[in-house]
């Protein structure tokens, strides 16, 4: 056996070693490590169901539309191309005389037309179109012999400008291509106009040439 003075110095730097390295306090914090690569993201989700329509745009847009293109120039002189879809028609008491009806004279049929772009507000809602169709009636298939048209509408840019049409086209919409059908079996009118107005037209909000297709389909109603 070993010197016992010698074991019991041993056992002493043995206990004086492991006392000082457990109570040693801990160095500093290493560097962080770099970010990780972002994860994926992940899969969109399943499209929702598509809501109801709000009480009454059923019966506002029932009898049918006019949709319209303009082509041109706006007032500070860049091109631009617009297409407004007018679809809501008045249903109240007055609504239908003025906006989907036939009237029916000795010598001309005339046949009105008017429609919104948003639903009808009275005394807030003036973004619209009117149509006002002359037809002539001489026994023979009625020809278009005038077409009162009046636009009075909002037009927005890309560039979040925007310019007002209140519009009167009456002399030129007769002068481009006019196409029609009308049943009055089922009331219904179709019509296709293409036309060019004169940039100075006094009427021509754009003050440019300005190009304008129109396709109204629409039931009307004649008066008993």
């Amino acid at each position: 056996m070993k010197n016992p003075l010698q074991f019991i110095a041993m056992l002493t730097v043995a206990l004086a070693a492991y006392m000082f390295t457990s109570c040693a306090k801990d160095g500093d914090p290493g560097p962080a490590g770099e970010q990780g690569e972002q994860g994926r993201p992940g899969e969109n989700g399943e499209d929702g169901k598509d809501g109801e329509d709000g009480v009454g745009f059923e019966e506002a847009t029932q009898y049918g539309n006019v949709a319209i293109s303009l082509d041109g120039h706006r007032p500070d002189g860049k091109a631009f191309k617009k297409d407004l879809n007018f679809k809501f028609t008045p249903v109240g008491v007055n609504g239908i005389n003025t906006s989907s009806v036939v009237d029916i004279e000795e010598n001309a049929h005339i046949i009105t037309i008017r429609r919104f772009y948003s639903t009808v507000a009275e005394g807030l809602q003036d973004n619209q179109i009117t149509l006002n169709v002359h037809f002539s009636n001489d026994g023979g298939k009625p020809e278009i012999t005038n077409v009162f048209f009046y636009l009075r509408t909002v037009i927005t840019t890309d560039d979040f400008k925007f310019f007002f049409l209140d519009d009167y086209y009456e002399p030129y919409a007769l002068t481009g291509e006019k196409e029609y059908t009308y049943d009055p079996a089922t009331g219904q009118f179709s019509l296709k106009l293409n036309f060019d107005v004169p940039g100075d037209f006094e009427f021509n909000g754009t003050r440019h040439d300005l190009h304008v297709a129109a396709t109204v389909n629409v039931k009307v109603f004649e008066k008993m």
